[in-house]
């Protein structure tokens, strides 16, 4: 009888304590998000941590039980430069945003980024690993075209052991500026032997360290303005 009676009161401790639980996982998980956290692979490049957070947490009131991490994931991705976002809710009341954005490659014009897919965007911030090239372009329609040509010039002038820190494409004419602010008029045509030429013979230009700027706009040769 007494043995009866200690199974009797240990199924009823064990009934009530999960009757416990439940009612406190439910109380817990009516709270509405009080902590949105984003994790990233290398931080955000140019969207702003504290910007999203504030809007995760305006597009999430309710409870957390009624939070709707895909909705919140359709949002993000609508946010020009996000690549990858995952939206995890950890009980009892927070968000975790995993998120990647998109490679900046360069300034593309006065207030843009130009992004790894050729997109631009107007950032909230900017925080690079490295010192971007400059591109000034009324192209929108070629972005990739412009960032292709750079990028060979480019090729060519590091083996040189000196950078392109500008490049200007308009009228179907290219200018680089490079490294220690040297400027060179390519033209539109035969941009890559017009470079390797400058390289190789501009060292023999009576006083270049004061030339303004070299047009390489010629057939044969080019011409140079001092400063």
């Amino acid at each position: 009888m007494i043995s009866r009676l200690k199974k009797i009161i240990i199924i009823s401790a064990v009934l009530l304590g999960i009757i416990f639980l439940a009612v406190s996982f439910f109380q817990k998980s009516d709270a509405p998000i009080s902590k949105v956290d984003v994790i990233t692979n290398d931080g955000l490049s140019c969207v702003s941590r504290q910007k999203l957070i504030d809007k995760v947490t305006d597009i999430s009131q309710g409870s957390w039980l009624d939070v709707d991490a895909t909705n919140i994931e359709k949002y993000l991705y609508g946010i020009k430069g996000v690549d990858y976002v995952l939206v995890k809710k950890i009980w009892p009341s927070t968000l975790v945003l995993y998120m990647y954005d998109r490679k900046p490659i360069a300034y593309w014009n006065d207030n843009q980024i130009l992004l790894i897919n050729m997109d631009t965007v107007s950032p909230d911030l900017v925080i690079t690993p490295k010192e971007l090239p400059h591109i000034y372009s009324g192209d929108e329609n070629n972005r990739g075209y412009v960032y292709d040509v750079y990028e060979k010039l480019d090729r060519i002038a590091k083996e040189h052991s000196i950078g392109i820190t500008r490049l200007d494409y308009g009228g179907n004419q290219f200018s680089i500026t490079l490294s220690g602010d040297i400027k060179l008029y390519l033209g539109s045509k035969d941009l890559e032997k017009k470079l390797q030429m400058f390289f190789l013979l501009h060292t023999s230009v009576k006083n270049y360290e004061s030339v303004k700027y070299y047009d390489m706009r010629y057939s044969y040769g080019f011409a140079v303005k001092y400063k």
